[in-house]
């Protein structure tokens, strides 16, 4: 794998202190975790590397690997307390969403329709790793693994691969004269363990008016809906009561969302590295990803493109 170096110079400039590494076995040495955010078909020999040198906790970017035995061969080496990127749960939206469930005596869930539109398969003009379904990349492994994971993780329930209907397509086809094969839109609906039903659509080919994330949960007493449309609020509604309550989102941000991304996009990467550095510490932090839960991502995934 290739490194850059003059291009993580610049990167740092702005920043005192940072030593670059010149090798993976030279970060492994020194560091007490090391976060690899690299295309997925690296993780997997990126994690042989360090553990090659010492076995340190790593936060793997998602999904785990690019295929399913790599993911397995990947939890069965990594240290115990390596985690897996699912920044959403993070999310300001999420963990308020997560208190609203909790406090606001909605009863059980019973549906769940969650949409993820991009429109980045239409405005790219070069093609990425992100465009080479071998790289294990597209619309699937990219936003499905995290509306995938937030249904587990906000329902607190299981999915079974197998019970999945999917509907998955390129609408894109070419880019630079080069024929494109990873899938840029797609559609799955399926039902949890808890009887639960749900429906994803993932989307990089979107129109404008429906560009974000818009999250709607359905409960036996009311329902919660969420749009990026009204970034700031999210709106309750039960099933006695004509009038919607709203409740406000931070104003404020640590730092700045890149143009394109949903809400607290970046904010939720800044919770998420202060959780694992918990847990790192040995201190309890329930809503990081274990490797398992990112093994479970990964099966559904496997079990979708097969």
């Amino acid at each position: 794998m290739g490194r850059n170096i003059s291009r993580v110079q610049e990167y740092i400039k702005p920043f005192n202190g940072i030593h670059i590494a010149r090798s993976i076995d030279e970060l492994a040495a020194t560091q007490d975790g090391i976060v690899i955010a690299t295309p997925n078909d690296t993780h997997l020999s990126i994690l042989e590397e360090i553990v090659s040198t010492r076995t340190i906790p790593v936060l793997c970017e998602k999904p785990l690997t690019s295929t399913l035995v790599n993911a397995e061969h990947f939890v069965k080496i990594a240290h115990p307390l390596s985690s897996i990127n699912f920044n959403y749960r993070f999310n300001p939206i999420i963990s308020q969403i997560m208190k609203m469930t909790k406090e606001c005596r909605l009863g059980n869930y019973m549906f769940l329709d969650f949409s993820f539109n991009k429109n980045s398969a239409i405005t790219k003009n070069k093609n990425t790793w992100r465009d080479n379904p071998e790289q294990g990349s597209g619309v699937l492994s990219d936003l499905g693994s995290h509306l995938l994971d937030l249904v587990m993780y906000l329902t607190k329930s299981s999915i079974d691969p197998y019970s999945l209907s999917v509907s998955l397509g390129t609408r894109v086809k070419t880019r630079e004269g080069i024929p494109l094969l990873a899938e840029d839109h797609g559609v799955i609906t399926g039902i949890t363990d808890k009887k639960i039903m749900f429906t994803l659509q993932l989307s990089k080919t979107s129109p404008e008016s429906l560009l974000g994330i818009h999250l709607r949960l359905v409960f036996l007493h009311g329902e919660i809906r969420y749009s990026s449309h009204h970034p700031d609020q999210i709106q309750l509604t039960y099933v006695d009561q004509v009038e919607p309550q709203f409740v406000q989102l931070p104003q404020e941000k640590r730092i700045p969302d890149p143009k394109n991304e949903i809400p607290y996009w970046s904010d939720s990467f800044y919770w998420l590295h202060k959780a694992w550095i918990h847990k790192l510490s040995n201190l309890q932090h329930g809503a990081i990803a274990t490797l398992a839960e990112g093994l479970k991502i990964q099966t559904i995934i496997s079990a979708i493109s097969t």
